[in-house]
C-alpha cells in the first residue's frame, strides 16, 4: 500500500512539474496571450493594481499548494483548511484592485467628458 502512495505522490509531482514548465514556456514563447495582462483597459497604461492582484493570487495559490503537499507528506490525505490570513490578504487584494479600478475609470471619465447623463431624446 505504501508503494501505491509513493507512485501516486510521484506522479502528482512529475504532472505538476512538467505542467509548470509547459505553462511557462508556452507563456515565454508567445503560445499564450498576455498581452494587456498587466494593462488598464480603457487607458491601456500599465496597471500596478492589477500587479499586486496577480503577484498575491499567485502566492496564495503556491502557499495553498504548500500545505497541501505538506498534508499529504504527513500522511492526511485531505484537502487542508484554508487559513484566515490567506483569505484576509486575497480579500484585501481583491478591495485594493476593486478600489484603485474605481478610481481609475472615474478619472477616465472625467478626463474624456464621458461623465455626461444618458439623453435618450439625444438619439
Amino acid at each position: 500500500m505504501t508503494y501505491l502512495l509513493d507512485v501516486a505522490e510521484f506522479e502528482l509531482k512529475a504532472f505538476l512539474g512538467v505542467s509548470i514548465v509547459l505553462v511557462g514556456y508556452r507563456v515565454l514563447t508567445g503560445g499564450v496571450n498576455t498581452k494587456g495582462l498587466l494593462a488598464h483597459k480603457e487607458t491601456g497604461a500599465f496597471s500596478p493594481a492589477r500587479l499586486q492582484l496577480l503577484l498575491f493570487s499567485l502566492i496564495a495559490a503556491g502557499a495553498y499548494l504548500s500545505s497541501l503537499m505538506e498534508a499529504a507528506a504527513a500522511g492526511r490525505y485531505a484537502f487542508p483548511e484554508v487559513p484566515q490570513e490567506l483569505l484576509l490578504a486575497l480579500g484585501g487584494s481583491q478591495a485594493l484592485y476593486l478600489g484603485a479600478k474605481g478610481g481609475l475609470e472615474r478619472m477616465f471619465r472625467a478626463r474624456s467628458g464621458l461623465n455626461k447623463k444618458f439623453d435618450p431624446d439625444a438619439l
